[in-house]
């Protein structure tokens, strides 16, 4: 069951958990694809929307369901950033690039480890990019921050060179001045990934980025088991099902000693099930509310764990002390 397990494990995760396991990926060189324009997407927040492959596989139907899903977290979110959709015809995987990227699929597949492949439904890929579009509200939040400052400085002058790439391949790659631009990509990635303020950052924030993406995500569907239902098929084995359920706002099986705890979507499981069960939001007001308390007091346990100069702490420690803050801020309204 091991493939099927890094399969989900991968899924949903923003692009930059490359560099924050410290890994140097290979460079991979940008080649042109096609812009899509539809009229849903004028004037909003969402500057740029490409297919990431070739084919006739999008319409502006389906850019349009995607922007009613993304109108649900906007009239929720303390912050809408701009972005550019990236959109895959399917694929395992949605991310953030922690600029201003995001790339989802318009189905997400599984794969078992006997070569099955299984398909999500049209409700995950909309639960996913919610939930990708979290990790740009918070990121976007986190830029008044001094410890993020950097980290978000670089990870958008990467977003901004791979947007240029592209409007290049547009004009005609005039001069051949993708290879300019593609050289200047590849040493900025290079420099994050060799940046070591930025790695540890990244590897702090990385839990508490998961649990705002999905609170984002279970929010704006208005349902405690969005990722849940976004991320289950019927062939996941008991310990994946564990991985999945990890990332519940509700009441469920898990006893909170599972290996879920030590992987980076399921460690704040415990803070998840205290929100669902004293702190669930029904009005768009109360969900603001709600997320403006939880980043503010990811902030807090943020500062202090950089101010103790601990690089990790235990998932049982997190928890505790997230919750702990979390109350005090509700209690104090």
């Amino acid at each position: 069951m091991k493939h099927k397990l890094i399969t989900l494990l991968s899924l949903t995760i923003y692009s930059s958990l490359s560099f924050a396991d410290g890994q140097i990926k290979a460079f991979k060189q940008p080649a042109p694809i096609e812009r899509v324009q539809c009229a849903s997407t004028e004037g909003t927040v969402v500057l740029n929307t490409f297919k990431a492959q070739k084919g006739n596989y999008l319409t502006c139907d389906q850019i349009d369901s995607f922007m009613q899903t993304l109108e649900n977290v906007f009239e929720i979110s303390p912050v809408t950033p701009d972005i550019s959709l990236f959109i895959d015809k399917e694929y395992s995987n949605a991310s953030f690039d922690m600029g201003s990227i995001i790339y989802v699929p318009l189905r997400l597949t599984f794969h078992s480890q006997f070569g099955m492949t299984y398909y999500g439904d049209f409700y995950a890929s909309h639960s996913v990019l919610a939930h990708e579009y979290g990790h740009a509200v918070f990121s976007k939040m986190l830029e008044q921050e001094d410890f993020f400052k950097e980290l978000k400085e670089i990870s958008l002058k990467i977003s901004s060179l791979r947007l240029t790439i592209q409007k290049t391949f547009e004009a005609g790659n005039p001069g051949n001045m993708v290879a300019f631009y593609s050289d200047m990509l590849k040493s900025a990635e290079q420099k994050r990934l060799e940046n070591k303020v930025a790695l540890k950052v990244n590897r702090m924030l990385s839990p508490y980025h998961e649990l705002f993406a999905d609170l984002v995500a279970a929010l704006a569907a208005g349902s405690k088991r969005t990722m849940v239902n976004a991320l289950y098929y019927d062939e996941l084995d008991d310990r994946s099902y564990q991985m999945v359920l990890a990332r519940d706002f509700d009441t469920n099986s898990l006893n909170m000693k599972g290996p879920y705890m030590h992987e980076e979507h399921g460690m704040l499981a415990p803070t998840r099930r205290f929100i669902g069960s004293n702190l669930w939001a029904e009005t768009e007001e109360e969900k603001k509310e709600l997320l403006l308390n939880l980043y503010k007091a990811i902030v807090i346990e943020v500062r202090k764990q950089i101010a103790s100069d601990i690089d990790k702490l235990s998932p049982a420690q997190m928890n505790e002390n997230l919750i702990k803050t979390l109350s005090k801020l509700t209690t104090q309204e």
